[in-house]
C-alpha cells in the first residue's frame, strides 16, 4: 500500500490559512490599512468598490519597500517585525505573524506599487491566486498602494456567502474605525464608490472621536484617567442617560491595538450600577498603556483577543476609575437651596389656640361604584380618537384570532387602566388583561407594513422641514432605507454629505420626533443587523412602531382603551409584538377560583 500523506503545495496552504485571516472584504481593509500604520504613514487612504468585493484599494506614504522586500512580502510568515521568539512578548507593531499578505493574494488578483523615499524609481508587482504574474520597475509616489480585485474569485464558495453590499460595507466601516480611533494622529480616509464616507484629520482623540461618530456624541461623553505602576488608563466614557442596547461604541485599547474583554467590559457596566438600565450598555472609548511583556496577542490569528499578566487588578482599576469620573462630573442630581421658592407663612396672631387638623369625609363615597360615564359612538368620534391615540385608523377590518370577540360583543363591558400601563376588561366568565404600549406597538406595527406592501403611502406635511445629521458611518444604510422609509409615508431626502432633511411625516402620528426614529432605526439595524427580520421592511415597521407608540403611563380614556383593544383584535398577530413579547394574558373563571381556594 502506498503512502496517502503528502505536503499541500504553497497555494492550496495559503487558501487554507486565508480562511482564517482572511473571512470579508472588511479582512482585507483591516490587515492592510494597519500595514499602512506600521509602515510609519501619517496619511492613509482606503477607497472600496461594490463594499470591497470588486476592489479595495489601500494608499499611503509610508516607508515603502525595496524590489527585494517587495517581492518578499508576499511568502509566507515574512516579516519585518520579529526576528527571535522573545519578540512575541515585546511586540508594540499590529502585525508580526507574516500571513496577511500571503493570504490576501491567495484568493485575490494583487498589484502593488511601493517606492521608498531614497530610491529613484518604485517596484510593480502583480500576483493572482498565490501566482507571480509580473514584476518590474515602475514610476510611483513614496509609499506603498495595494490593489485587490475579485476577492475569492478562485473561491466561489467563500464569495457566494458573502453578505449585502450594506452589510459589508458596514463590516468595513467597523475596521476602519478601530484603526482610526487608535490613532488619532494619522490623516484617514475611507472612500465607498468614489463617494466618501471618512475625511479626517490629524487630529486629538477627543476631535476624532467626534469625527468618526458625529457631533452628538460630543456632550455624551466624559473622560477618565488614572496612572498606576501596573497600567495607565485614559479615555472617556459615556454619561450613563446615553446608555443604548447596542455595543457600537465600545472599544478597548491596549498600546494601540483594538481588543476584547468581558471581564473588562463586565466591569465597566458594574461600574455605573443603577445608573443605566440592566438591558442597556454604556458608551465607552478606553485606551490602556501596558509594558508589552506583561500581555500576551498571539492568541488568534485576528488579534482581538489579548491575556493579560496583572488582569484582576486591571479590572479593579476600571471600576473605580470610571465611578471616579462619574461621581466628579456630578451624575447624581444635587439639591440647590438657593433656587428653592420661599414659602410667605404669615405668623399666628398672639393668644389664639392651636386647633387640631379635621378630616373631611365623604359620606356617600363607594369604592365599588363605577364613575366613568359611557361614551357612546358617533359619527365624529373618529376624528378626535384619530388625534387621541396616533396612527389609528377607524373601522378595521375584523380578522378571526384566538380570541373570540363575540363573547365580549353582546354585553357592554368597562374598560379600567392599571397603573397607566395595563388594559383591563371582562371577557366571558373571566378576564383579559393587555399591555397598552405593546398592543399600540403591535398596531402600528401592520398598519406600517401595509401601507409598505399596498403602495397606499399617506404623509402629512410638516410646517418646517427637520434636518437630520447622522454619523458618516450610518449614512449608506439610511440611503438604502430611504425607499422603503417613504413607501411608509416618510417625505425624506438626501441633504448634504451626513444630512438629510425630512419634509412630512406618516399621517395620525402627533407626537412624533423624525430624529429619535431615525436614530432609533440606524441603532435597531445596528443590533440585529440581517439575522433577525426577513427584509428591511419589517425592520423599519418595527423601529418606527417602537418609536412612535405611545409611552408607559398614558392616561386612557375609556373610549381610547376600547378602540385599542377592537384594533389590536384586527391585527393579523395580536398575541405578540413584532420581538416576541406577550401583549396580553386571559385569565378564565377556574383561574379566579384557585386563587381562593
Amino acid at each position: 500500500m502506498s503512502d496517502i500523506i503528502k505536503v499541500l503545495p504553497d497555494h492550496i496552504a495559503n487558501q487554507i490559512a486565508a480562511g482564517e485571516v482572511i473571512q470579508r472584504p472588511a479582512s482585507v481593509v483591516k490587515e492592510l490599512v494597519e500595514n499602512s500604520v506600521d509602515a510609519g504613514a501619517t496619511s492613509v487612504h482606503a477607497a472600496v468598490y461594490d463594499a470591497g468585493k470588486s476592489l479595495i484599494r489601500i494608499s499611503d506614504n509610508g516607508s515603502g519597500m525595496s524590489e527585494t522586500d517587495a517581492r518578499l512580502c508576499f511568502e509566507r510568515h515574512a516579516t519585518s517585525k520579529i526576528t527571535r521568539a522573545d519578540d512575541l512578548f515585546a511586540i508594540t507593531s499590529f502585525g508580526f505573524r507574516g500571513e496577511a499578505l500571503a493570504s490576501i493574494v491567495a484568493v485575490a488578483q494583487v498589484e502593488m506599487k511601493t517606492k521608498r523615499k531614497e530610491d529613484k524609481t518604485g517596484t510593480l508587482i502583480e500576483i493572482n491566486g498565490s501566482e507571480l504574474i509580473r514584476q518590474e520597475e515602475a514610476m510611483c509616489s513614496d509609499g506603498t498602494m495595494i490593489s485587490v480585485r475579485n476577492l475569492f474569485y478562485n473561491v466561489p464558495a467563500r464569495r457566494k456567502f458573502l453578505k449585502s453590499d450594506a452589510t459589508e460595507l458596514n463590516r468595513i466601516i467597523e475596521e476602519f474605525q478601530r484603526v482610526a480611533l487608535a490613532y488619532p494622529d494619522v490623516a484617514m480616509q475611507l472612500s465607498h464608490n468614489d463617494k466618501d464616507i471618512y475625511h479626517l484629520p490629524r487630529q486629538n482623540l477627543r476631535q476624532r472621536i467626534v469625527a468618526v461618530f458625529g457631533k452628538n456624541i460630543e456632550n455624551r461623553i466624559i473622560p477618565v484617567k488614572i496612572d498606576t505602576t501596573v497600567v495607565q488608563l485614559e479615555g472617556f466614557i459615556g454619561k450613563p442617560e446615553t446608555a443604548t442596547r447596542t455595543n457600537s461604541h465600545n472599544f478597548f485599547f491596549v498600546n494601540r491595538r483594538f481588543f476584547k474583554h468581558p471581564f473588562f467590559y463586565k466591569s465597566v457596566v458594574n461600574a455605573y450600577g443603577n445608573l443605566i438600565p440592566s438591558d442597556t450598555r454604556p458608551d465607552f472609548f478606553l485606551y490602556f498603556s501596558i509594558p508589552p511583556e506583561t500581555i500576551d496577542v498571539n492568541i488568534h490569528p485576528t488579534k482581538t483577543e489579548i491575556k493579560f499578566e496583572n488582569e484582576q487588578i486591571i479590572v479593579r482599576y476600571i471600576t473605580s476609575c470610571v465611578r471616579e469620573s462619574l461621581g466628579k462630573t456630578n451624575m447624581m442630581p444635587a439639591i440647590d437651596f438657593d433656587t428653592l421658592p420661599s414659602f410667605d407663612i404669615p405668623p399666628m396672631p398672639k393668644g389664639k389656640e392651636v386647633s387640631m387638623p379635621g378630616i373631611k369625609i365623604d359620606p356617600t363615597f363607594n369604592p365599588f361604584k363605577n364613575d366613568t360615564t359611557p361614551n357612546p359612538r358617533t359619527e365624529s368620534f373618529g376624528d378626535k380618537l384619530s388625534k387621541m391615540i396616533p396612527g389609528i385608523q377607524l373601522e378595521p377590518d375584523p380578522v378571526q384570532t384566538g380570541l373570540n370577540l363575540n363573547e365580549t360583543a353582546s354585553e357592554k363591558h368597562s374598560f379600567f387602566q392599571i397603573a397607566g400601563k395595563y388594559i383591563v376588561t371582562q371577557y366571558g366568565k373571566g378576564m383579559i388583561c393587555i399591555h397598552q404600549q405593546r398592543a399600540h406597538m403591535r398596531v402600528l406595527y401592520e398598519d406600517f407594513l401595509q401601507k409598505e406592501s399596498t403602495g397606499t403611502r399617506v404623509s402629512e406635511k410638516l410646517l418646517f422641514p427637520e434636518t437630520i445629521t447622522v454619523p458618516a458611518a450610518d449614512v449608506p444604510l439610511l440611503q438604502s432605507l430611504l425607499p422603503v422609509l417613504q413607501r411608509m409615508g416618510f417625505d425624506m431626502e438626501e441633504f448634504g454629505r451626513d444630512t438629510f432633511v425630512v419634509h412630512g411625516k406618516p399621517a395620525g402620528l402627533n407626537d412624533f420626533n423624525s430624529e429619535n426614529c431615525v436614530q432609533g432605526l440606524l441603532e435597531m439595524h445596528r443590533e440585529s443587523g440581517e439575522t433577525r427580520y426577513k427584509d428591511n421592511s419589517e425592520m423599519v415597521a418595527y423601529s418606527l412602531a417602537r418609536s412612535s407608540c405611545m409611552k408607559e403611563h398614558k392616561v386612557l380614556t375609556e373610549a381610547e382603551m376600547e378602540y385599542l383593544f377592537q384594533s389590536l383584535f384586527a391585527c393579523a398577530q395580536p398575541s405578540f409584538t413584532p420581538s416576541g413579547k406577550p401583549v396580553f394574558f386571559i385569565m378564565d373563571e377556574n383561574e379566579f377560583e384557585k386563587k381562593f381556594r
